[in-house]
């Protein structure tokens, strides 16, 4: 059973309201699908473009060096525009390695945080790729 399972109706509403495009753990990586190692793990993706900025909310697991750390999770909102090494980017964790649970129990006020937090973000606002955090 999924872990977004009171989840996924809220963040399905979300994106009717932008439109956004949501996304349901990274190919072939759910922890649904994994092998008998569990190496997969679910995430969930909220992705819009406003004006020329590519916006989205991202729901994941801690990523360590050696492995994914599936009971720490993180609620990130991120803005950029273009690519490669031209990149401008801008972000904020909104929560940063905390249990599911306590995720699952902000998410509603978390989305509205990130939307606003996206919404009043300008190119100005952005830096070069890897400086906002």
């Amino acid at each position: 059973m999924s872990l977004f399972t009171q989840i996924d109706p809220h963040l399905t509403r979300f994106a009717a309201e932008q439109p956004a495009v949501l996304t349901r753990d990274r190919d072939g990586m759910s922890l649904l699908l994994a092998g008998p190692n569990r190496t997969g793990f679910e995430e969930r993706r909220l992705d819009w473009q406003r004006d020329t900025l590519n916006l989205a909310i991202i729901l994941q697991p801690d990523f360590l060096a050696t492995g994914v750390d599936v009971t720490k999770w993180n609620f990130v909102a991120v803005a950029w525009q273009g690519g490669g090494y031209r990149k401008y980017t801008a972000g904020k964790d909104f929560l940063t390695s905390v249990p599911f649970q306590e995720m699952e129990a902000q998410v509603v006020e978390l989305l509205a945080q990130a939307r606003t937090y996206l919404i009043h973000l300008h190119l100005h606002d952005l830096k070069p790729w890897g400086e906002w955090r």
